[in-house]
């Protein structure tokens, strides 16, 4: 078990943590520092989702890192809700897994309606074992290998396309996957 008792042993308090309540809200949660459920408890302790920050650290040590459901969830609807209200057209919001891929984050983004953006074999079964459906899988990346062209493939998802050569290797093994054509169109600032 997990001790909730902290002696202040210094002139910081868990205050010194928080955005001054006279500041100006951010527009977006994604433009906060700490998460939306941050506060300080009576022990004059961080907390975030509910879970003394100091208790975390002494069951699992430090460096820790703690995400917040809330504000994943938060920003996950934000997102969508935004393009589904100003964007007429059909549109996907993504998850750049590349930022955390963990079964939790992709369930959690999938669970909002978010797709996830892949760019391994190992993301996308990642992603695939935390029960996101093809429809909502893009592989993306300028590197991918054969054997992950056959898994992506094998899965079913959408095939984000970055160059001739994977592009002649997907002619090569499969003709009736969904893919995407990324372009770069060569263009440069001159310097």
């Amino acid at each position: 078990m997990v001790s909730t008792f902290h002696p202040v042993e210094s002139e910081n308090s868990g205050l010194d943590y928080l955005p001054n309540s006279n500041s100006t809200p951010a527009n977006s949660p994604n433009q906060e520092l700490l998460p939306l459920t941050a506060k300080i408890n009576e022990f004059d302790a961080l907390e975030i989702g509910g879970c003394d920050v100091t208790s975390l650290v002494e069951q699992f040590g430090s460096p820790l890192y703690i995400l917040d459901e809330e504000t994943l969830r938060t920003a996950c609807r934000q997102y969508r809700d935004a393009m589904q209200r100003y964007y007429p057209g059909e549109s996907q919001v993504l998850y750049a897994s590349k930022a955390w891929s963990c079964l939790a984050v992709c369930a959690i983004a999938f669970s909002e309606g978010l797709g996830i953006d892949v760019v391994s074999g190992g993301e996308l079964y990642t992603a695939i074992t935390a029960g996101v459906t093809p429809d909502k899988l893009y592989l993306h990346g300028n590197n991918k290998s054969v054997a992950e062209l056959n898994y992506a493939i094998a899965s079913k998802c959408t095939i984000v396309v970055d160059n001739w050569q994977e592009l002649h290797n997907l002619v090569a093994i499969n003709d009736s996957n969904r893919i995407m054509l990324r372009l770069t169109p060569g263009i440069f600032s001159g310097i």
